[in-house]
């Protein structure tokens, strides 16, 4: 069975905006593919935006990095 797409949905840009030590660094684009995985994008796009869990985890932490390179 094929993947069903929804060729009139508009595919979404989200942007994230990177800081360190309250110093922007730079920006980040996102194209959300709603025309190919709706609910995922759907999903992306309401947590990019704060609206589902809130602004941050209750048990949101930066204690754990994250290592390695970047894809591209």
């Amino acid at each position: 069975m094929g993947k069903q797409r929804h060729p009139s949905t508009v595919n979404l840009t989200m942007f994230f905006n990177m800081a360190m030590n309250g110093e922007p660094l730079v920006w980040v684009s996102f194209q959300l593919f709603a025309d190919r995985v709706p609910k995922t994008a759907d999903n992306f796009s309401a947590l990019n935006t704060g609206s589902i869990y809130g602004e941050k985890f209750v048990d949101e932490n930066f204690i754990s990095g994250h290592l390695g390179g970047s894809v591209g």
